[in-house]
This record gives structure tokens, sequence and C-alpha cells, in this order.
């Protein structure tokens, strides 16, 4: 593999590849898509701004973990905030309430992303996430590491953190998972309730 970019700090200064004549050459001996690793070597002679240059000599990977990350959208995320209407966010961006799913292959994740852009009370981006192999059960957002929730803060606020919360799988069929989920977060002068949460999505 030629031309990757690489850098390397060396006091002040940074040498990379993308510089004048750099180049940096990668070879990979061995990957596992199992386990999700790979192990090779590398080489190359890296420039800085000045044009000074750096050689890199017998360099090895041993056993790295890679990540492998997608983002799409389907489905959909249903939720009220602090008592208001119920409102959904799916596949599609024509009312400004739309959902974008994430999944993590290093932490084994699926996460949602339920984006609502209407400049109102609900405005905000209400997270939750949960194993991609999740299996059917109800979940302590605050106990269970494997879970998680959360609510974006704007530049005048503080981050919001978790304070309680659950979440239901009621199935995971195939790729489809469809569960309920509610919980509280706080950024210590304001409590942020989030019930009648629900979803229907199929990860990849």
């Amino acid at each position: 593999m030629m031309g990757l970019i690489e850098e390397h700090h060396l006091g002040s200064n940074i040498y990379t590849s993308s510089q004048n004549t750099g180049v940096f050459t990668i070879t990979i001996t061995d990957l596992n898509l199992t386990t999700g690793t790979f192990s090779g070597t590398f080489s190359g002679t890296l420039f800085d701004f000045n044009g000074d240059s750096i050689a890199i000599t017998n360099g090895e990977l041993n056993t790295i973990t890679y990540m492998n990350s997608q983002l799409y959208s389907n489905g959909f995320m249903s939720l009220s905030r602090n008592g208001g209407a119920i409102f959904t966010m799916d596949d599609s961006e024509s009312d400004a309430k739309y959902l974008m799913i994430s999944e993590n292959s290093f932490t084994n994740s699926v996460s949602l992303f339920g984006n609502n852009a209407n400049l109102d009370a609900d405005f905000g981006i209400y997270s939750l996430t949960f194993p991609k192999d999740v299996t059917p059960g109800t979940y302590n957002l605050m106990t269970n590491s494997d879970f998680g929730a959360g609510i974006s803060n704007s530049e005048t606020q503080a981050e919001f953190n978790l304070t309680s919360g659950t979440a239901t799988i009621t199935s995971h069929n195939g790729n489809n998972v469809v569960g309920t989920f509610s919980f509280n977060a706080s950024n210590g002068t304001e409590t942020v309730t989030i019930t009648n949460g629900s979803f229907d999505v199929t990860h990849n």
C-alpha cells in the first residue's frame, strides 16, 4: 500500500509523507476479520515543511485492533421530552426530525441518534446505545456498561449526564431490533426527563 499519509512529531517539527517526495509503505502480513486485528510492517521517508527528512525503517505492527464504523438510517425512534407530545424521528429529513444509526465494530455496539432540528422545546439530539448482539430483556442504563443514553447540550449549557434510565429490548429477530426506553439526564441546573421512548431499527 503506497501513498498512505503518515505523520511523525519530532520536537516541534511534523514530518509527513504528504510533503515533497515523502513516501510511506505498509505491508499487511496478517488480517483476521473475526478478531478485528492485523499485523504488518512499514517503512518510509518523511519530510517536514522545511524539506528536512527522516527515514523510518524496520517498522512492525503486531496484532493491532482496528475499528470499523458505519453510519446509516432506517426505522424510527419516538419519545416525549419533559411530558410533552410524543414526536418521531425516522429516515426522512423533510420535517427536520430524523434518525441516524451508527455501528462500531470495536465496541460491538449500535447507537441510535435521534435528531430534532426544530427550534422548539424538543430541539436536541437523543441517543441510545446497545450491543449489536443484544437479547430481549430490560436493562438498567446506569449499571450496564454495554448500554447508554443521553441528550445533547447547547453551547450555553453544561453537559448533560445520565442519572437514571432503563431500556427494554422486546425483540431482536435477524437484524431487526425493537424496544422501549426512558431516562433522566441532568447538567446540574436542569433535568430532562425522556419518556414514551420506542424504536424499531434494522442494523447491518
